[in-house]
């Protein structure tokens, strides 16, 4: 097994840095774009499971930092949803080129991040418990305003940009679901069961896609399918789904 770090340079002149799992010897000609939630990275666990495992499997492994301390990189306060969307579009005109086959997993925010985007551009896409209305998980009361930033009352007190925030309260369920009318490709949505949030909307973005779609549950597992047990399960039904296509 190999892991090559990449640089991409942005068109709004940013750089995304990223890490690519590959074969130590043969070459794969399928390869999965992992985009990560928020306030996360390329390295969370579920993710780099699958890029430690899926590469004998025929599948490369593409982990993008959609934000980095690295020179030149976005920060947080510099993103939102579309703006996530837009950086893949850079790393999918890099990639896609070099595979015969290439397919996304997007977990929490890199669902609508992913949705918003050329979704129909991949041969299959699996989400993970994706966050499918954001305005019901990011409320304004939830912030303090420091100028052009928001400050989260509770946990690490990250800072976002009041863009980030304005453009959540936009996303509603009828926003929702014309993403989810637009796709096409197959697409799979694993839902993380235990106290999970989202599963309790009774619908997200396979709901209304015009492709073939699948829809999981993971009894044991939290947001983060981090529990004993919970990543093979996860891991297990993403390739399953993309092995059809």
């Amino acid at each position: 097994m190999a892991e090559t770090s990449w640089t991409l340079d942005t068109p709004d002149g940013f750089k995304i840095y990223g890490v690519l799992q590959t074969p130590a010897k043969k070459k794969n000609t399928k390869a999965i774009l992992h985009i990560h939630g928020l306030g996360a990275n390329a390295y969370n666990y579920a993710s780099t499971r699958m890029a430690q495992t899926f590469i004998k499997h025929g599948y490369d492994v593409i982990r993008p930092n959609l934000y980095s301390w690295k020179k030149g990189a976005r920060s947080l306060i510099d993103c939102t949803i579309a703006v996530h969307a837009q950086d893949i579009q850079t790393i999918v005109k890099h990639f896609k080129k070099k595979y015969k086959k290439l397919y996304a997993t997007g977990h929490s925010y890199g669902g609508p991040s992913l949705m918003t985007a050329d979704i129909n551009q991949f041969d299959a896409v699996s989400l993970w418990d994706p966050s499918y209305i954001p305005q019901k998980s990011i409320s304004k009361d939830d912030f303090i305003k420091a100028g052009n930033l928001r400050i989260w009352r509770t946990g690490l007190n990250n800072a976002v940009s009041k863009e980030f925030v304005d453009e959540s309260q936009l996303f509603d369920r009828e926003h929702a679901r014309k993403l989810s009318k637009k796709c096409k490709i197959p697409l799979q949505v694993i839902y993380g069961d235990k106290e999970s949030f989202w599963i309790g909307e009774g619908e997200s973005f396979h709901t209304y896609a015009k492709g073939p779609t699948d829809e999981r549950v993971i009894k044991t597992s939290q947001h983060s399918f981090y529990e004993e047990g919970s990543t093979e399960t996860l891991l297990r039904y993403t390739k399953k789904w993309f092995d059809q296509f």
